[in-house]
């Protein structure tokens, strides 16, 4: 896709995503700076639609950032289940004070390290066996740690299949870069091997993500 093709593509999720949050009940805090290392619109606007409409009762984040904001006070809204993987404290502490405090944000600090998955180097979070304990995840969303140009954000292959519900969705963000792009092939594999094969949609835009679902929930993938 060419930039102005993804520079066009964005400004129209830009206005469908303002426009959708406009009368939403649970979204009250409406302050969003997408774009740069953030989620773009095209990924908010995914990730409000799936909350809106699959009412997820557990969702895990990987990467904390402008998607929390949504997720989180979805969470306390719904008092639903809710969980934010970062590796900073810093970057988190400076998060917390930057938003309203009408909501809390339930973060749990894990190392970013450097592991090996088919024998390649990729960045992942690791120490995440409280995470899993808290599980199994309906709804799954994957923006960190930084990328790596193989198998990039691996911590997701290592929680399939028994780490999401047999309803799931997963949005992985970032599938313009081929590091992500190994990892959606890998995470197609496993859940296909495991008979869960998704249903697969991918969005483009400043950024692109890509949606996965079960069977059960393939009209996520439509709206």
């Amino acid at each position: 896709m060419s930039t102005r093709r993804r520079t066009l593509y964005e400004i129209d999720k830009a206005l469908h995503f303002n426009s959708a949050i406009t009368d939403s009940v649970w979204l009250r805090e409406k302050g969003f700076t997408p774009g740069g290392c953030a989620a773009d619109y095209g990924a908010l606007l995914s990730i409000f639609k799936v909350l809106n409409i699959m009412h997820p009762e557990k969702t895990l984040e990987f990467g904390l950032g402008q998607s929390s904001k949504l997720i989180h006070q979805y969470a306390k809204h719904f008092d639903k289940f809710a969980v934010t993987v970062e590796s900073d404290p810093v970057w988190t502490e400076f998060f917390r004070r930057s938003i309203s405090d009408s909501y809390p944000v339930n973060v749990s600090i894990h190392p970013a390290e450097q592991v090996l998955y088919k024998g390649r180097k990729t960045l992942a979070y690791t120490q995440l066996d409280s995470i899993m304990e808290q599980g199994p995840y309906d709804f799954v969303f994957v923006d960190g740690p930084f990328g790596s140009k193989h198998y990039s954000r691996s911590q997701i292959l290592g929680m399939l299949p028994d780490g999401i519900s047999e309803d799931y969705c997963i949005i992985v963000h970032d599938l313009e870069r081929y590091g992500e792009q190994q990892t959606l092939e890998e995470m197609i594999r496993i859940l296909t091997a495991a008979g869960r094969k998704p249903v697969v949609r991918l969005f483009h835009g400043e950024k692109s993500h890509v949606m996965l679902c079960s069977q059960s929930l393939y009209f996520l993938t439509t709206v």
